[in-house]
């Protein structure tokens, strides 16, 4: 009788876990039409198909903080779907968050079993991150669709290593061509590739195993990340990013803790949910029951969590000079987290199918989450990050007027214009001339400053702080006239 009620209570366990993947996938369509982001706006001017992408590499993705392999593939793509519409710019985003998913499920490692296969892909699938940036016109997708294949390599590699079990000259290749796109997808990427070589070189220097490959392959990889890294690098320095140009580092110290619990929990909350079901499998590992619960190999296990804790701590150390506790860049970590716990869970799971729920009610509060996050992006859209708003008021009230920006901001001065023109130029066909002030030589300013009654002239992210850096270096007085959301109106005038 018990027998039968168990089979039966997981049955229903992977059902519901079925449902929550084609929910988590539905959910993914929700907000495609959503107005641009600043972020997902450089991606639309840098992916422009009316511009050959060399000169967008030299004059936009050289200076940007991310690898360009995300942005040549949608300027592909923006041949064949309409340019502008938010629609056709989240597509690729979709499109890659799902398949990051069949990769999960297609490829994950046989001997762990198809039980363990469906929590891994339903965790991940339930990510509140993964939902929110599958309709978001940036390179985190490809970047988790990668990661998940690299996690994969780095297992098989390790458990032949230990195993002592030949490598085959497939297998290297594919961890070579996966790491060298990672590498170029985004810098995250990069230290993923980098800590994965790092332990694997040292566990099989440790077993005594043959190093030719485990040395050439990552060298390989590195050399041919470096035609962009050195020039990007050079770059980055002379837009002082390392001395303090850098929108996150204004972070509270509290910022960072909150982002390691949430990028894989979604909150404390879902972080004490799947940290029962853990201790509740722990526990069962070493009570004395009559048929004790079977775990899998802790050997790989234990990798993946030394490859975690070292990736976290040189973020940490990079932090130092340039915060980068940004949770969606750790969007390459999911399935680090999660392979461990699936192969936690699933023993437990099976056995007590009843403690299911725990995890159901995650990924409730995990959709939960996402409603919230669907709202802040609408709000955002209309509100606290209104490009499209504000460009409307551009082409309702000011058609005749000039755009003047100061956008103190991170991304490539070269391309400001073009960003915070397209869609009064891309979109509503306005052909207004849009100059960036705040790095614009000081001459060439002032002379627009002086005629600044045919022009309007407004601030992206306005803060308080920010107005009183103009007004100090510039040696002006900075009057707000209106607001829209984080978007501010001036009037700049000469100190008396």
């Amino acid at each position: 009788m018990m027998n039968s009620m168990r089979k039966w209570l997981f049955k229903l366990l992977k059902l519901s876990l079925w449902v929550c993947v084609f929910v988590s996938i539905y959910l993914r369509t929700t907000v495609l039409s959503v107005g641009y982001e600043y972020d997902e706006i450089f991606t639309a001017v840098s992916t422009d198909p009316s511009l050959p992408f060399s000169w967008i590499y030299t004059n936009y993705l050289l200076p940007d903080v991310h690898p360009p392999l995300y942005n040549a593939l949608v300027w592909i793509w923006n041949h064949i779907a309409p340019y502008g519409p938010e629609f056709w710019l989240h597509i690729p985003s979709l499109i890659l968050g799902i398949s990051a998913l069949v990769a999960a499920w297609s490829f994950f490692p046989k001997r762990f079993g198809k039980w363990t296969r469906l929590l891994f892909v339903s965790l991940l699938s339930c990510n509140v991150y993964t939902v929110v940036y599958s309709q978001h016109a940036r390179s985190y997708m490809l970047m988790l669709l990668l990661s998940v294949i690299l996690t994969y390599l780095f297992v098989h590699i390790a458990h032949a290593t230990r195993r002592n079990i030949s490598v085959s000259r497939k297998t290297w290749v594919c961890f070579a061509v996966t790491s060298f796109l990672l590498c170029w997808t985004h810098y995250f990427g990069a230290l993923l590739f980098g800590v994965f070589s790092v332990i694997l070189a040292l566990q099989a220097w440790c077993y005594k195993r043959k190093m030719l490959c485990f040395l050439l392959v990552p060298c390989l990889v590195f050399a041919g990340f470096l035609p962009w890294l050195i020039p990007n690098f050079i770059a980055q320095i002379s837009l002082d990013r390392f001395g303090g140009n850098w929108w996150a580092n204004q972070m509270p110290s509290w910022h960072a803790y909150a982002c390691i619990i949430v990028f894989w929990a979604a909150s404390l909350r879902g972080a004490l949910l799947l940290l029962t079901l853990l201790a509740a499998a722990l526990l069962c590992r070493f009570l004395p029951l009559r048929n004790p619960i079977r775990f899998f190999p802790f050997r790989e296990t234990v990798l993946l969590l030394l490859a975690l804790v070292l990736f976290i701590a040189c973020v940490a150390l990079v932090s130092t000079k340039t915060y980068m506790f940004i949770p969606r860049y750790f969007i390459v970590l999911l399935p680090l987290v999660y392979f461990p716990l699936s192969l936690y869970f699933a023993p437990l799971l099976r056995r007590f199918p009843l403690l299911g729920i725990i995890l159901i009610v995650f990924f409730a509060f995990s959709m939960d989450n996402f409603n919230y996050q669907r709202n802040m992006l609408l709000l955002k859209s209309e509100y606290d990050i209104p490009s499209r708003k504000i460009a409307q008021i551009f082409r309702d009230r000011y058609a005749d007027k000039e755009m003047f920006v100061i956008a103190m901001e991170a991304f490539p001065p070269q391309s400001m214009p073009a960003m915070y023109g397209f869609y009064v130029n891309k979109i509503y066909k306005l052909n207004m001339p849009v100059y960036e002030l705040f790095f614009m030589e000081e001459a060439k300013r002032e002379a627009l400053l002086a005629r600044q009654k045919d022009a309007v002239i407004w601030m992206p992210n306005c803060t308080q702080d920010k107005l009183s850096r103009i007004s100090l270096e510039w040696k002006k007085t900075v009057y707000t006239y209106d607001h829209v959301g984080f978007v501010c109106f001036l009037r700049l005038e000469d100190e008396k």
